[in-house]
């Protein structure tokens, strides 16, 4: 089974990804410290393209921890993930039952595979009022830059 683990404690939340994958993102959260307290602060608009991020590779317990992940995956032998090929940080709008839309900066998008054939995307973003949470890959609408739903 596929671990996934968060490592910073702020305003973390998990949407549409699970009972599983919550639980786990909830203890990950209980155990882990960040190593700076700012990396979930607000995003300030004009400068979102700054927003650390992970590019071309799987995310890290150390990238997590730094802000430039909301998760990294601890797999079992036969599981693997790999990054999707994305320009990041990116814009989108998470569209939640419960909450909305929501505009983000997406900051990591990955695809595990849980070795029982089962894929799945997972993304993880940073809300602009600050904070950062995971969710599934199709409930984004990316976009190539800020639009009328972004506001500060």
């Amino acid at each position: 089974m596929a671990r996934m683990a968060v490592a910073n404690r702020c305003g973390h939340k998990v949407v549409g990804a699970g009972a599983l994958i919550a639980v786990v993102f909830k203890k990950a959260m209980e155990e882990t410290r960040t190593e700076r307290e700012d990396a979930c602060g607000p995003i300030a608009l004009a400068s979102w393209r700054e927003t650390p991020c992970v590019r071309g590779r799987a995310a890290t317990e150390d990238d997590a921890k730094a802000g430039r992940a909301a998760f990294y995956l601890n797999f079992s032998e036969g599981q693997e993930s790999q990054p999707v090929d994305l320009d990041l940080p990116r814009c989108a709008v998470l569209h939640d039952e419960d909450e909305g839309d929501l505009p983000v900066i997406v900051i990591q998008v990955e695809e595990g595979n849980n070795g029982a054939g089962a894929v799945e995307v997972i993304a993880g973003y940073r809300p602009l009022m600050g904070g950062i949470g995971v969710c599934m890959f199709y409930q984004l609408e990316l976009l190539p830059g800020p639009d009328h739903r972004f506001v500060e």
